[in-house]
C-alpha cells in the first residue's frame, strides 16, 4: 500500500516498509517538503503510523486529507482501524509530485501532450537554426529541449514508442535534412569526434541504475 499525508514522522526504524527481493531493497519513507510518502507491506505498520499521528494535536485532520494507493489484496483496506479508513483509498490514479501512480494500469496521463510539447519547442528554435552551429544545436537540444523530459523519464514507466517517435524530429532539427553522420556518432563526446548529444535510451538506463544505487546505499 502507498500512503501520502502532510506531517513528517520518523518511522523508518519502526516500520517494515516495502521489501523487494531482487534487488534486495527496503523502502519505507520518502519526504519532500511537507509531503510524506509511506510504503507499507505489513498492515501492522499502519498501527505504528496511527500511534505516531496521535502525538500531534492536528492529527484528526490529517487522515481526511490523505490519499492511499492499494496494491494487491484490496480487502486489507477494509480491515484497517476506523481512523485510517478515512484515507481516500483507491487503486489509482494517485497524483504525487506531478506523476500519476496506479496499481492496475499504465497511465497515459504521464505522457499526455509531452511529445507534442517537445516538437513545439523544436519548431520555435527552428527559426534561428541557421544561426546555430552544430555544437550550438546540440546545446539547445540537451539543455533546453530534452531536459524537459528528464523528470518524467526518471520517474515513470515509458509509454510504448515514445522515444522512437521523438528520434526523427530531434535528428531533423540537428541536421536540417542533411544527415552527415550515423546517429551513434552524434552521441559521442566532443573529444571522440561526436557532438555530445544526449541519447534518450541511454539516459533512461542511467536513471534506472541511479535509482537502484540510491535505494541500495
Amino acid at each position: 500500500m502507498l500512503w501520502q499525508s502532510s506531517p513528517s514522522c520518523l518511522l523508518r526504524r519502526r516500520l517494515t516498509g516495502l521489501v523487494l527481493r531482487e534487488p534486495e531493497l527496503r523502502l519505507v519513507l520518502s519526504v519532500y517538503t511537507d509531503d510524506v510518502l509511506l510504503m507499507v507491506q505489513d498492515p501492522g505498520d499502519l498501527a505504528w503510523v496511527e500511534a505516531c499521528q496521535a502525538i500531534y494535536s492536528a492529527a484528526s485532520s490529517v487522515w481526511v486529507k490523505s490519499s492511499g494507493l492499494a496494491v494487491g489484496d484490496w480487502r486489507q483496506v477494509r480491515s484497517l482501524p476506523p481512523a485510517l479508513q478515512t484515507i481516500r483509498w483507491s487503486v489509482g490514479p494517485l497524483l504525487y509530485l506531478s506523476v500519476y501512480l496506479s496499481a492496475t494500469q499504465k497511465l497515459p496521463e504521464n505522457w499526455q501532450n509531452l511529445e507534442g510539447g517537445v516538437i513545439e519547442w523544436l519548431r520555435k528554435w527552428t527559426r534561428i537554426l541557421r544561426c546555430l552551429s552544430l555544437r550550438g544545436r546540440a546545446l539547445v537540444l540537451n539543455q533546453l529541449v530534452l531536459s524537459m523530459l528528464w523528470y518524467r523519464l526518471d520517474t515513470s514507466v515509458l509509454a510504448l514508442g515514445f522515444l522512437t517517435n521523438l528520434q526523427t524530429p530531434i535528428l531533423e532539427f540537428f541536421w536540417s535534412g542533411m544527415h552527415w553522420a550515423p546517429v551513434g556518432v552524434l552521441h559521442l563526446p566532443l573529444k571522440e569526434g561526436g557532438q555530445g548529444l544526449k541519447c534518450l535510451h541511454t539516459q533512461v538506463r542511467v536513471f534506472r541504475l541511479q535509482a537502484l544505487y540510491s535505494a541500495g546505499s
